[in-house]
């Protein structure tokens, strides 16, 4: 999918189109993991992906992340991220990964949404972050 020509506007995108676009971006971040072993790196790789791909394609997912819609709309179509995330917590030998998950989750979108805001990235809270997830894995 060639994203740089497309905007999408949270009133009239399509279910579909984020879907496209989140395989994108997963297959992305598959192809930066692809090769490490389940477990701390491959959660970190994983992540750093992830935001650079959210940088990538800032100008489709900016508007979508600044309304409630196109938000509750990436929630529910972003599930497989959360499942990803979830198998690398358990891989990595987190600590109690149930509990570990939605904070995980909501501190990445934190970061990607202040990347979006600032166009810049936000290497401090995404060094933090890993660390910080690090601590609670046989990292």
């Amino acid at each position: 999918m060639n994203t740089t020509a497309l905007t999408i506007s949270p009133a009239t995108a399509t279910v579909d189109t984020y879907r496209d676009l989140l395989r994108d971006m997963a297959g992305e971040v598959a192809d930066a993991t692809a090769t490490l072993p389940a477990g701390y790196r491959r959660l970190c790789a994983g992540l750093e992906s992830f935001w650079e791909s959210v940088r990538e394609h800032r100008s489709t997912l900016r508007p979508v992340a600044e309304s409630t819609e196109g938000q509750e709309l990436l929630g529910r179509i972003g599930r497989p991220f959360q499942h990803l995330l979830y198998s690398e917590l358990v891989n990595s030998g987190c600590e109690n990964p149930v509990s570990q998950l939605s904070p995980l989750i909501e501190d990445v979108r934190s970061i990607a949404r202040a990347e979006l805001r600032s166009g810049r990235r936000a290497r401090q809270r995404r060094r933090q972050l890993l660390e910080r997830v690090g601590a609670h894995c046989r990292a």
